[in-house]
């Protein structure tokens, strides 16, 4: 599957951990309505810390 540009709007609590809160995919735009599942991965070349979200949207599906 190719990969697809995804615009999200994340929330920033107290802490500065930031989660999905809504996204634009194909122009439409789906409200976050909950987190199914996180992890966070260390990149072995560049040592970043990515953080990843399975998210339920309003539309119904569930997007990684």
């Amino acid at each position: 599957m190719p990969e697809e540009k995804i615009n999200v709007f994340a929330y920033s609590g107290f802490r500065g951990e930031e989660t999905p809160r809504k996204f634009v995919l194909r122009g439409k735009r789906i409200e976050g309505v909950e987190i199914q599942d996180r992890w966070v991965e260390e990149g072995l070349g560049d040592r970043a810390t990515k953080r990843f979200f399975e998210v339920k949207g309003s539309d119904g599906g569930i997007r990684a």
